[in-house]
């Protein structure tokens, strides 16, 4: 932020006074009664320089617009092959899964184990899960749109108090055999 009736250049930087050595006397400090030395003139050149790279961070910058095209052409296509892909896939498999009303049962001949498989059941609890994992992506995106500001601060708090609820759950049913 720049004072009021500064004087700017062409680029936007902020003119500022100079002395004789081009150093800002804002910058220059003048000897007190306690210091026994006073700044080289290159330790100021330093100074005032970091001044200003301070002062090109600090300032509301504006971009170039980007012109409207896809730069990732191979990756676009890579992805749209990877939906027809799915697409063809369930639409080739999925009738058989769905029109299904018998459980099929798969036997190992060596072990007296066999499986029954339900498709309506597995597609049912795989759409739950999938429905579970969008609402709990949208509430944390709306949570940290909220608190933008603290998001690291929350996640490191979370992360300790997790960890020891987590230990002290772990210790809690058996603390004889805790490893």
């Amino acid at each position: 932020v720049l004072p009021f009736g500064a004087e700017v250049d062409q680029n936007g930087m902020p003119i500022v006074p100079a002395g004789d050595d081009g150093i800002p006397e804002d910058l220059i400090q003048h000897r007190r009664p306690h210091h026994h030395h006073k700044r080289s003139a290159s330790s100021m050149r330093k100074m005032h320089m970091r001044t200003q790279s301070a002062q090109i961070f600090m300032e509301d910058t504006k971009g170039t617009p980007q012109p409207k095209a896809c730069r990732d052409v191979l990756f676009a296509l890579l992805f749209i092959l990877h939906l027809v892909g799915m697409g063809y896939l369930g639409s080739t498999y999925s009738y058989e899964a769905l029109d299904r009303d018998e459980i099929e049962t798969m036997d190992d001949d060596e072990s007296s184990t066999s499986v029954k498989l339900a498709y309506k059941n597995i597609i049912f609890v795989a759409s739950l899960c999938g429905a579970v994992a969008v609402a709990l992506s949208a509430l944390t995106f709306v949570l940290m749109t909220i608190f933008a500001r603290r998001v690291v601060q929350i996640g490191l708090i979370l992360t300790i108090g997790l960890s020891f609820l987590w230990g002290t759950i772990g210790i809690g049913p058996s603390p004889k055999t805790f490893v």
